[in-house]
């Protein structure tokens, strides 16, 4: 070999290591060449938390094995290229999950709070017997069957239900007559609520009026909101005491509670507020509108508030003092547990879910972001948020229960988790009454 071409070898050699060499040592930075592109950028990676943890994973077509580590149920998968990826997890017996994910040159794109359903969900036969209607509360489950009310094989006083809450120990209930309250630690005694007000409305010199609503107490389940035309009333059932905490001008037409106000809406358009803790009221808006406002919700800390005039359903953010119609056509508006979302409901438009504020979760969402649920819901009780699953909400539509994933980020992903049933609630467990009268409960979510 001649001098020549020995110094040839050599020098493409210390080319070729040096192009090696730094091929290597980008890659090992997470540089990579980019043909399309025709330039070097960083590799990225995506999150992905789910539940259950022994899965299948397909990412961009490409099988990956998940590897959560000892305290986080997440699998990072590093090194992958900037780009669009489909990601598929599966395992057989459940529903499978899809999304589109783009990856960002040095960043890692995440998904957390995934939950793959199953197809067949474990449950327990409650009751068997012909039972027609049923309601969740802190003592247990109160049903109603073709003698009446029953809790615990007792009979409850009242024909219909009127109030009841899965957070309160106590109902409220009416026939033709007389409407009831019953603490169901002693189900067997029922207090007639309107011969009581009318009795301690004498006594107190309040002037006489009916009562046209009835709440629970945010913070005292052994205390009642009682509504009449121009005043709320507290009646404590455990001392049988009542006192007069806000009085108006112009007739309520409608009222909301948040975790230490009642707010109260009158024809006269003012929206105002008692707190429950500094025992002061206080005026919050007034509507130039001679249209009434007929529906009035508020989050827990009262910050938002969505009232109807006409048709209109509009947004006031207490702090900024500002108010938007968000709709034309929704009847309903249900407030997550978290007080981050409302899903607007309408009766012919999808479910729109909007974010009340900034969330950070896996990316971040700024306030007044909508999500569209491609469904036509009603009525307003088939739609449910469930505390233990932020990411998704319950849907109960034509017999169907189907749970919809809410995420800004396409497809949205969605399980149908029963059929053929009359009704059903949720909150935690599900419980499903079916036609023929058998109450089940649904366990939902559980590996």
């Amino acid at each position: 070999m001649t001098l020549k071409k020995r110094k040839t070898l050599y020098f493409l050699s210390v080319a070729l290591f040096v192009l090696v060499g730094t091929y290597l040592v980008l890659t090992v930075q997470g540089i990579v060449f980019d043909p399309e592109t025709f330039s070097f950028s960083q590799m990225g990676g995506i999150y992905l938390q789910s539940s259950p943890i022994d899965i299948d994973i397909h990412i961009g077509g490409i099988p990956y094995e998940p590897s959560p580590g000892i305290l986080d149920r997440g699998s990072l998968f590093k090194n992958l290229a900037p780009q669009q990826y489909s990601v598929r997890l599966e395992r057989e017996g459940y529903h499978a999950w899809e999304k589109t994910l783009t990856v960002n040159p040095g960043m890692v794109t995440p998904v957390s709070g995934i939950i793959l359903w199953k197809k067949s969900n474990p449950e327990t036969v409650i009751a068997t017997s012909s039972i027609s209607n049923f309601w969740n509360t802190q003592e247990g489950l109160v049903l109603q069957k073709e003698e009446g009310l029953v809790f615990q094989d007792q009979s409850i006083k009242g024909d219909e239900m009127v109030l009841h809450d899965p957070r309160f120990p106590a109902i409220i209930t009416r026939n033709d007559s007389a409407i009831f309250y019953t603490n169901l630690s002693t189900p067997e005694t029922s207090i007639n609520i309107e011969e009581l007000f009318t009795s301690l409305q004498k006594r107190a010199g309040y002037t006489q009026e009916p009562i046209r609503e009835i709440l629970f107490h945010p913070f005292s389940s052994s205390r009642i909101f009682l509504v009449t035309d121009h005043r709320i009333y507290t009646l404590d059932m455990d001392r049988v005491l009542l006192e007069g905490i806000a009085e108006t001008t112009e007739p309520i037409q409608a009222t909301a509670l948040s975790r230490q106000e009642i707010l109260f809406a009158d024809t006269g358009g003012t929206i105002a507020s008692y707190n429950l803790i500094l025992n002061t009221s206080s005026e919050i808006v007034n509507i130039s509108s001679s249209t009434p406002t007929r529906f009035l919700e508020t989050d827990g800390s009262a910050e938002n508030i969505f009232f109807t005039q006409g048709k209109s359903l509009f947004w006031f953010n207490r702090s900024l003092g500002t108010s938007t119609i968000i709709s034309q056509d929704a009847y309903g508006v249900i407030i997550g547990s978290d007080g981050v979302r409302a899903a607007i409901l309408s009766e012919h438009e999808p479910v729109t879910v909007l974010y009340l504020a900034r969330t950070i979760r896996d990316i971040v969402i700024p306030q007044g972001t909508t999500v569209e649920i491609p469904e036509i819901v009603a009525p307003e009780d088939s739609f449910m948020w469930n505390p233990r699953f932020f990411n998704y909400a319950f849907i109960a539509k034509n017999d169907d229960l189907a749970v919809y994933e809410i995420d800004t980020r396409l497809p949205l992903n969605k399980a149908i988790l029963s059929s053929g049933f009359l009704k059903i609630r949720c909150r935690g467990s599900c419980f499903v009454l079916d036609r023929d009268g058998t109450l089940r409960e649904l366990r939902i979510g559980e590996d």
